[in-house]
């Protein structure tokens, strides 16, 4: 009860049943709803991070075959190459959920990610972060590592289009081996104001959560998927709470777009 105690303090409510099962192994932590909560056990019990969450394995524990790649764009692919990060086709990620906060002139003003990443060849030791810029910047975003690893390396586009960061991870992963990472982004004041957002998804993502937060209502929103050849779109509208939210099931490769503005814009 008093660990119950300790989680219901940190926010989380979770079940005697629930962390029963778990305990005997009746039932495994789902990847992208319970990581938090494991993130929490570990430090309420004093564990090193990574000792709970290391087992999160998804929806599936099978391996399968290395995930299919896209093509990179130029940008993404002259910031891939210049990071010390482990190569793309090792990776898996298992779940992904940034929360997209906008100020009240409708720009980004931060990024809070929280991923979990599978290692499906050889090893993994370190992945790459990319944040792209509407046009030429003078500045970049700073990139805090909260949980799950530290910032190893930056380099930005020689066109100033983007900054790309190499995350290491706390611990190096072993095939079939899973990290939970959390990251935030600042946006500094003298960024290109940025009035939309993209989701690229190299490879297929199990489990994909956006969650954007507006200060101020926008007018209007504009989402649009591309898989492919494919491409859909629709238009939304920001929830009661002045959020919108986009959940998806094995997204990619492909991106998902989401600008938004004023009628008079």
């Amino acid at each position: 009860m008093e660990l119950l105690a300790a989680l219901q303090e940190r926010g989380l409510q979770v079940s005697h049943s629930t962390l029963s099962s778990w305990r005997t192994g009746r039932r495994r932590p789902d990847a992208f709803r319970s990581l938090q909560t494991l993130s929490a056990l570990e430090e309420v019990l004093g564990l090193e991070a990574g000792a709970l969450t290391a087992h999160i394995v998804g929806r599936s524990p099978r391996i399968g075959s290395v995930p299919r790649q896209a093509d990179v764009d130029p940008v993404d692919a002259e910031l891939l190459a210049a990071l010390p990060a482990s190569p793309l086709e090792n990776i898996r990620l298992l779940s992904l959920r940034e929360e997209i906060f906008v100020d009240e002139a409708l720009c980004i003003s931060r990024i809070d990610t929280m991923v979990v990443l599978q290692c499906v060849k050889d090893g993994l030791d370190s992945f790459a972060v990319t944040r792209r810029s509407p046009h030429a910047a003078d500045s970049s975003p700073v990139i805090e590592v909260h949980y799950g690893g530290s910032l190893l390396a930056s380099h930005r586009h020689s066109g100033r289009l983007g900054t790309g960061y190499a995350i290491e991870l706390s611990r190096r992963l072993s095939v079939g081996q899973t990290a939970v990472v959390a990251l935030r982004t600042i946006f500094p004041a003298d960024y290109p104001a940025q009035r939309s957002h993209v989701t690229r998804a190299w490879s297929s993502i199990r489990e994909l959560v956006n969650v954007f937060h507006f200060a101020n209502a926008p007018e209007w929103i504009e989402e649009v998927e591309r898989s492919g050849s494919r491409a859909r779109s629709r238009d939304s509208s920001p929830g009661p709470a002045g959020s919108l939210l986009q959940m998806k099931s094995k997204f990619g490769p492909g991106t998902i777009s989401t600008r938004w503005g004023r009628l008079d814009d």
